[in-house]
Parts: structure tokens; sequence; C-alpha cells
């Protein structure tokens, strides 16, 4: 399959499972940014398709592929924090699951990067706030899609800071 034939595929069967959970995400308009894109950006856009795809996957598919170490009993009855966890672990993404159950509650937007500033992981709650389409969150990079004034980064550093540390 050509890359761009298995890029508008994996996105469109990504918003498909995605509003089977009951959240709408718009999958790309046309022409669609990956369109654009050199040969290395587009490697890396349909990289971040795979991921959301394996993401997007109902919570029982993702239970039954992982091959993390068994979960204890709080984790499994925190549907969110078993989310997040086995999603960032299908991409070798390492976490202390134990930490998640206490952290997450049903309307936490969740989502995590690697050092190199690239998504593993969103949650639901995570479409339900932008007004990006998924064909632009995996093009874009990051610091086209979130630029912010500098004082605007810092109130939201800050923030997350403090965030932690009443945790």
């Amino acid at each position: 399959m050509k890359p761009l034939q298995e890029y508008l595929k994996l996105t469109e069967e990504t918003c498909e499972n995605f509003s089977q959970r009951g959240v709408e995400v718009t999958p790309f308009y046309r022409p669609t940014e990956f369109e654009t894109l050199n040969e290395e950006s587009a490697k890396i856009a349909l990289d971040k398709a795979r991921i959301f795809h394996i993401n997007s996957m109902p919570l029982e598919t993702k239970t039954t592929r992982s091959n993390m170490v068994p979960l204890n009993q709080d984790l499994r009855q925190n549907e969110l924090a078993l989310d997040a966890a086995l999603s960032c672990a299908f991409q070798g993404f390492e976490m202390d699951v134990n930490v998640l159950p206490k952290w997450v509650d049903k309307g936490d937007l969740i989502d995590a990067y690697t050092l190199d500033y690239r998504q593993i992981y969103c949650n639901e709650n995570f479409f339900k706030v932008n007004c990006y389409t998924l064909d632009q969150l995996q093009s874009m990079s990051i610091f086209e899609l979130y630029k912010r004034p500098k004082m605007i980064e810092q109130d939201l550093r800050e923030a997350c800071f403090q965030a932690l540390q009443t945790r």
C-alpha cells in the first residue's frame, strides 16, 4: 500500500474508532496536510497516524494485545488510566502505572509526549477541546500547532508544576 493510501485509511479508521467512543473528530480536508510534506516529514506523519490508530482502539482490544506485566486491581478499575498506560506501553514508553489511578478522573485531558515532542498518547478529551483535524495533528509539528507567547508558556509551565506538587 502506498504511504498516502495507508495514511488516509488509518486516519479514517481512527476517526471511526473515536466516533464509536462518542468523540467526533474530522479526519482531513482535501488536499491533506500530508500531501504537502517532504518524504522525511511524511514518514513521521505516517508513524503518528499509526500511533493515533492504536490509541483509538477500544480498551478491550488494547487489554488483550498488551504485553505489559499483570496490572494491579486499582488500575483495572480505572478505565481511563488503563487506557493511557496500555497505549503508552504499545509505544515502548515506560510509565509508573501505580500512580495513574490516583491522578486520573473521567474529565481529564491526558496526552503524553516523547522527549523529542512526539505525541504518543492522547485520550478522547483531547479531541473535545481542540479544533484541528486528525490530519493536522498528525502532519504538523507541535510547535506549529501550539505556538503561544512566551509569557503564556511560562504561566502554563508554572501551573503544571504546581498541580504536580499538590497531588
